[in-house]
């Protein structure tokens, strides 16, 4: 069920705040539509029902998908999502970290810059999370570092935007976590993920892109895992 009917069903009023999102190539293009809103992240209670465990300790479950690429001096980061059916406090490890990229034991957050000399194919590299008794793990996945002449170039794109202030009940925003970019090749289908684990942080810059018209939307998320719907979606042509 979409965001959007959980909170009609919670009987919480729309309040929003207006998020800009902006795709910057030699031209700055301001993607922001007029009227488009950036909802709010809002509470757990309120976005899902509870997941009810066996009634013995359950596994936690881990997903997300990192992005398979890195780019020279850019920032990169992946952070998986997790959720425990008994609520217990669950701790990552991570086996074949790239030697250039930190790990939170704490999130599972795996981020970086990758320096120059670092460029190559870090591979099987594996996030687990554990509850204290049972382990679940991401399928092993690559990471290709490549070098970029020129930091904006054709094959990336840089977005910004605002950070959201309030619950859509009107409720000052409290426990905000970070974003999500939500981006593909299709306004009506952004597969693709990276994650801003850094609530104070409202850029980044998604490299690699290849020839074509890219589309990017902007979502919120807080500690509980509640997240909100999506910003307006903006594109960019690569090529």
């Amino acid at each position: 069920m979409p965001i959007s009917s959980l909170t009609k069903a919670a009987g919480h009023p729309a309040r929003s705040a207006v998020a800009c999102l902006v795709c910057c190539t030699s031209i700055t293009l301001t993607a922001c539509g007029g009227g488009s809103r950036f909802p709010s992240a809002i509470d757990r209670a309120d976005a899902s029902p509870s997941i009810a465990g066996t009634g013995a300790n359950d596994a936690p479950i881990i997903s997300g998908k990192p992005l398979p690429t890195a780019v020279v001096d850019i920032p990169y980061l992946f952070r998986p999502d997790v959720h425990d059916p008994d609520g217990d406090v669950l701790v990552f490890e991570v086996a074949r970290k790239p030697s250039w990229a930190t790990f939170n034991p704490a999130t599972g957050e795996l981020a970086g810059t990758p320096p120059a000399g670092t460029s190559g194919t870090y591979t099987d590299i594996v996030i687990f999370v554990s509850d204290g008794e049972l382990k679940t793990a991401l399928p092993s996945f690559t990471i290709k570092v490549t070098e970029s002449s020129a930091t904006g170039s054709t094959s990336s794109a840089s977005l910004s935007w605002s950070a959201p202030t309030h619950n859509e009940d009107g409720s000052p925003l409290t426990d905000l976590a970070g974003y999500r970019v939500h981006y593909g090749t299709s306004a009506s289908n952004l597969s693709m993920r990276v994650d801003v684990g850094n609530p104070a942080t409202t850029s980044t810059v998604v490299p690699n892109l290849t020839r074509g018209t890219w589309y990017f939307a902007i979502s919120a998320y807080t500690h509980k895992g509640a997240e909100s719907s999506r910003s307006n979606v903006a594109s960019k042509v690569i090529g």
